[in-house]
Parts: structure tokens; sequence; C-alpha cells
């Protein structure tokens, strides 16, 4: 009898791992962006025009087909020093995936270069469907509609495809 559940739970165990496979995986849009979603449910997503980029990490579940990002940012500690005393510390977003202590010259320094993390380039969801990712909109409907690009007259979809491996 144990051994018996024992296997159902195991069955269950692998298939709910391998329906991840399904996802997992890089896709690109036609405006910049890498999403990658890892089998270990963590992503990052990378995003470059021209000089400017920028990146975020965090972790993604799934139900359903439709997939959910849980952007993780990640802060640097401001030291804020007047007269060689600390007067204050405040949380900002970090240029480079680890966190750490940086001055007001460091953080002024970051302000204008021209890229670093962002936590609004990627939906909060994404419906899966042919290995496409469809952003889903507040109101629960599907952007399908083509936009835009930067200065370019051709519209493109808006959805992320799935990249093959070779």
């Amino acid at each position: 009898m144990k051994l018996s559940l024992i296997v159902v739970f195991l069955s269950v165990v692998s298939l709910d791992l391998f329906a991840q496979d399904k996802y997992a995986g890089e896709y690109y849009n036609y405006f910049g962006s890498k999403l990658k979603l890892n089998s270990d449910l963590t992503f990052e997503q990378v995003w470059h025009f021209d000089l400017a980029s920028n990146w975020t990490k965090g972790t993604w579940k799934v139900s359903k087909d439709t997939i959910y990002i849980n952007i993780k940012p990640v802060y640097d500690t401001l030291k804020l020093v007047k007269n060689g005393d600390s007067v204050a510390d405040s949380l900002v977003l970090s240029l480079d995936d680890k966190a750490e202590s940086i001055s007001a010259e460091e953080y002024a320094m970051s302000l204008i270069t021209s890229g670093g993390q962002s936590i609004n380039s990627v939906p909060e969801r994404l419906y899966y469907s042919r290995k496409r990712l469809m952003a889903i909109d507040e109101n629960g409907k599907l952007k399908k509609k083509k936009v835009r690009g930067v200065l370019a007259k051709r519209k493109h979809v808006p959805w992320y495809i799935k990249r093959e491996n070779k």
C-alpha cells in the first residue's frame, strides 16, 4: 500500500516538473526584449535598444497556461553622509544584480547611465499559446493588437515568441 502511494506521488510530482519544461525557455519580441523562463521557476528579462538597456529578475509560476511573474528587485543601500557622519540610509534600485552599499556620488553616476534595473518592463501575467507568451491587461484581455515600433512605420505583434533550440 505504501509503495503504491509513493509511486502515485512521484508520478504526480514528475508530471508537474515536466509541465514546467513546456514553458521554460528563451522568448523574444520585436521590441528588443528577451525573456528567459528557467525550469527552476526563476526568470531573467533583458531589453536593449540602441545604447539603452534594462534588466529584471524574479520568479514565475503557472496555472492553466497563465504565467504569473513576480519581480524580485535588487536594492542598494544609499548611505547619505554629512560632515563625516552617516545621516540616513535609503534603498535604491541596483545597477547590477548584487545588493551593496553605495555613496551619493556612485548613485549620481548611476542616474546618468543608459541601463539598469527596471521593475515595470515585464507584464505581471502572460498567456502561453502555441509557443508564444501574450500579455494579459488589467481587464483580463489578451494584448493582440499590433504595435508600431520605435522609429518604424511597420507594426509588429506585441507578444513574445519562443526561440527554438538548434
